[in-house]
């Protein structure tokens, strides 16, 4: 194979092109970029079940354009009732929003993607061309097993850091309905008539039911994991808890039991959300920063004994050596 000056100028400057990705954390954003991206898929799930509240619009979609309940069917309904300059609800505008945002991070995403693929592809490739297909030492074969195995420990420790943060976030918007769900509770006993109180009972109880949604939802990221507080057994206590919501509004004794058990709730969704932070903030976070820093330094040790190598390489077929290797150029005598 003819190793010119040329191609190992290219296969420098790829390494300078990746170097400098990572030097911009272009890695851990693609990482934030990732989480981000989920986070709003999630959202849109949450907004999807708030559709409910407006049943009967969805309902009248179905008969008049064939609704297949996806999302691109509610959004050009929602743009059509705009069209028609037709008022639509804060949940319905709160939904086009969402996924304006679920498009600009999956088209960020992808391009981060593709570059990053781009270059470590064009990468592989010059080294392939300049080894013929062969690793050029031991020393360079045993530090990319390592890099692959690092590299594996940390997709699962992201994956792991991904399905925490999920489940955190679920958490936190459990606790803001139960208290949402407790401060309409405790505004009844100032209504004085049965339409009213009946009303604020329906708001009490879905916001109640949306609490249940999003602790269901957190411990579904983690099915493996025992939670301390809000477990199964205490969600269907709070279930039932709220199928006698409508006895419970009748009479003083029963709304003070339900007011306790709804408070109850709260204060154990909001020990579970500090539970779920210190477990973000110190085993796994030290988790990811190591498994990281190992990462970057196998990378960079095996692209150390790759220029090497090919130093090496073209001071034996050429007799010439390679003087220095800077930012964005080598000089060669």
């Amino acid at each position: 194979i003819l190793l010119s000056r040329e191609s190992l100028q290219q296969y420098l400057d790829i390494e300078q092109a990746l170097m400098e990705y990572e030097k911009k954390q272009t890695s851990h954003s693609y990482e934030l970029k990732r989480e981000q991206l989920e986070q709003t898929e999630q959202m849109i799930v949450h907004l999807r079940d708030l559709r409910g509240q407006f049943q009967e619009e969805i309902d009248e979609l179905k008969e008049k354009m064939g609704y297949n309940d996806n999302v691109n069917s509610v959004r050009e309904f929602i743009v059509q009732k705009m069209q028609k300059t037709v008022k639509i609800s804060e949940e319905e505008n709160y939904f086009l929003e969402m996924l304006n945002k679920q498009e600009i991070v999956e088209s960020e995403l992808k391009s981060s993607l593709n570059l990053r693929e781009n270059l470590k592809i064009e990468n592989e490739q010059l080294t392939d061309q300049i080894f013929e297909g062969q690793y050029g030492s031991e020393s360079e074969n045993k530090l990319e097993k390592e890099l692959d195995w690092s590299l594996e420990q940390k997709h699962q420790v992201d994956q792991a850091n991904l399905r925490w943060r999920q489940a955190h976030m679920q958490t936190k918007e459990s606790c803001l309905c139960l208290s949402e769900a407790i401060k309409l509770w405790k505004m009844l006993v100032e209504i004085p008539t049965s339409e009213q109180r009946y009303k604020l009972t329906v708001e009490t109880r879905n916001k109640l039911v949306l609490a249940i949604q999003y602790l269901q939802l957190a411990q579904s990221y983690l099915p493996n994991i025992s939670l301390p507080y809000c477990n199964p057994e205490e969600v269907r206590t709070l279930e039932r808890a709220i199928s006698y919501i409508f006895t419970d509004m009748q009479t003083e004794e029963r709304y003070q039991h339900a007011l306790n058990c709804y408070e109850t709730t709260l204060k154990r969704a909001a020990a579970l959300r500090q539970w779920f932070e210190q477990v973000l903030n110190s085993t796994i976070a030290r988790d990811l920063y190591e498994i990281t820093e190992n990462c970057r330094t196998k990378a960079a040790e095996l692209r150390a004994e790759r220029i090497r190598l090919i130093r090496q390489k073209i001071k034996d077929m050429t007799g010439q050596d390679i003087d220095s290797v800077g930012e964005t150029s080598i000089e060669m005598r």
